[in-house]
């Protein structure tokens, strides 16, 4: 099942004058050039799609992850939400795609690579509401060869982001509902909503160890990398000490093998909030820790960075002056980054691509989109001539899965 669309479609592209109290705006069409040197591709059927990650094949072709609960789905009818799992060229032309169901609503959340295949990180959602870890093992041609569930039946356990470690193991990390162990003196259970869980399997999916973290109140487990020594760097946010969804810090920590904590760390300013996104490690061991943060009731992207990630207190904090919410990044071959997220405009998000240098320093940013919601995942620099990241497009009544290649401008149609 799929749909490839090639426009026109209308879009908005901002670009920001550096040093210049204005932005300049210009209306486009979101139609690829003839070379293909960028591109906007379109994914899935009638009803609803979503983009969420994203990882490019050795011969420069693309694998995406996300949900689907289009009414062309030949095996619920387009009832439920499936996971929705496609392969494209580097043209982003499709060659295969996959299905798959496992439970009244399943959606997908992360994915990695592995030589002989794919593993794919689902939430299962239960008729009553309860939420479960998936984890799927395919072939290349994303057949499965195995599939665990993991969570337990009166807890929510919802995964975010998954990697593999020097041994292959695998480490996921998310948010639990099961709460009520290894809590500190004075703990009580009304005024506590959810802890980081974290857990590390064999090659097999087999659990080897599980793990919460966190206080009273909220706390929430969003990525992980593994670091060269052998750790794991692990960041979400809380609300303690004072219990209040508007009100949070980042939390980051290193555990070791098994799961033991040798370092935390809280980032953000007091009263306001900063909600945890990505981790992204870099090649001379520094860190960097991306978030959303609320100033004033606007969205803002918001980055620590950390040079050294065993020294307390070294972060540097980076409020970046864009009204959006970031959902992914990724770091440039000749240094900077480029991030992808959604922004708000005329009442609907669209796109955002925004580009930062060493430094933090924002560079540019570019919007783009239609009537409706469009939301960016996962991003890839590939080069520092183009960037391609995975999305939700709205597209008439439908929203659509969308892969998106860029020049090194981050425009569709120079």
């Amino acid at each position: 099942m799929h749909i490839s669309r090639k426009g026109p479609l209308g879009r908005w592209i901002c670009v920001l004058i550096l040093g210049m109290s204005s932005m300049a705006c210009e209306s486009d069409i979101l139609r690829p050039k003839i070379n293909h040197s960028t591109f906007l591709k379109l994914y899935g059927g009638a009803n609803d799609q979503t983009g969420i990650d994203l990882v490019q094949q050795t011969d420069g072709g693309f694998t995406l992850l996300g949900s689907t609960t289009s009414t062309d789905n030949p095996i619920t009818g387009g009832m439920d939400r499936n996971l929705y799992w496609v392969q494209t060229d580097s043209l982003g032309d499709v060659l295969k795609s996959q299905i798959y169901h496992r439970s009244p609503e399943d959606h997908g959340k992360a994915m990695l690579k592995l030589p002989d295949g794919f593993l794919l990180l689902g939430e299962m959602i239960s008729q009553n509401g309860l939420k479960n870890i998936w984890l799927i093992r395919s072939d290349l041609n994303g057949i499965p060869i195995w599939q665990k569930e993991l969570g337990k039946e009166a807890f929510d356990d919802v995964p975010e982001d998954m990697i593999l470690d020097a041994d292959n193991h695998i480490w996921i990390v998310g948010t639990t509902t099961d709460i009520n162990i290894h809590k500190q003196e004075g703990f009580t259970s009304d005024v506590d909503v959810s802890d980081i869980y974290l857990t590390r399997l064999d090659p097999q999916g087999n659990v080897l160890w599980e793990r919460r973290f966190g206080f009273e109140g909220l706390d929430e487990g969003k990525s992980l990398v593994a670091l060269s020594d052998g750790r794991v760097a692990v960041l979400g946010h809380t609300d303690f000490p004072d219990p209040d969804p508007q009100e949070l810090d980042l939390l980051f920590f290193l555990v070791d093998n098994s799961g033991i904590p040798v370092l935390s760390q809280r980032f953000g300013e007091e009263d306001q909030e900063e909600r945890a996104v990505d981790l992204l490690a870099q090649e001379e061991g520094g860190l960097i820790l991306v978030a959303n943060a609320r100033r004033d009731s606007i969205r803002k992207p918001y980055v620590i960075t950390l040079s050294d990630p065993n020294q307390q207190g070294v972060g540097q904090a980076h409020l970046l002056e864009v009204s959006g919410m970031v959902s992914g990044i990724a770091e440039l071959p000749s240094g900077g980054f480029v991030m992808s997220g959604s922004t708000a405009a005329n009442a609907d998000k669209d796109f955002l691509l925004l580009r930062v240098g060493a430094d933090m320093q924002l560079q540019w940013t570019r919007t783009f989109g239609s009537a409706g919601n469009s939301f960016g995942g996962a991003i890839l620099a590939p080069s520092d001539s183009a960037f391609v990241f995975v999305g939700t497009h709205a597209f008439g009544s439908n929203r659509m899965m969308s892969l998106i290649k860029t020049n090194q401008e981050g425009q569709l149609n120079p």
